[in-house]
């Protein structure tokens, strides 16, 4: 498969620094670090409990049946896409075009793949049909490209 494009058309993020452009920018400018203690990641085992947390997220409107496959990783992907988009000043129809693709670069869904290996390893329950999606690699990118409707390819590199 040979990639002979790719524009990046807009600006996003959600981060332990702020949910917009304006906020990260500021955060950055000043110094401010995203990282700080939370005590509940020693109850789980880490042996460190600093990390960065998402804070004053407005949750984005996703529709119930794209939530039962969407894994937290997809969840707080799609308010940055969704500043992306209007950052770019596309429209729906240009998103939902063949030309349209969702790249995503992404390590997993870290928290998904604790909850679900508890789980198996706690013999607390089984691990249903729907544990898969929320532990693949690539669920972040194959999620945004159904709610988003793109036709385009949806990559995880």
């Amino acid at each position: 498969m040979t990639l002979r494009r790719v524009a990046i058309t807009g600006f996003g993020i959600v981060s332990g620094l702020g949910n917009d452009r304006d906020r990260v920018l500021d955060a950055l400018r000043s110094g401010r670090s995203g990282i700080e203690l939370i005590p509940e990641r020693k109850a789980l085992g880490f042996r460190s409990a600093l990390g960065g947390r998402i804070k004053d997220l407005e949750p984005p409107a996703v529709p119930k049946h794209n939530l039962r496959l969407m894994g937290r990783g997809s969840y707080l992907a799609v308010p940055a896409a969704l500043q992306a988009i209007a950052d770019a000043g596309l429209t729906p129809e240009e998103v939902a075009s063949d030309r349209m693709g969702v790249v995503i670069g992404n390590l997993g869904n870290m928290h998904d793949v604790y909850v679900q290996s508890r789980k198996f390893a706690d013999k607390t329950g089984k691990l249903g049909a729907t544990a898969q999606p929320y532990v693949m690699g690539c669920s972040v990118s194959a999620n945004l490209s159904v709610l988003l409707k793109t036709r385009g390819q949806a990559l995880t590199p």
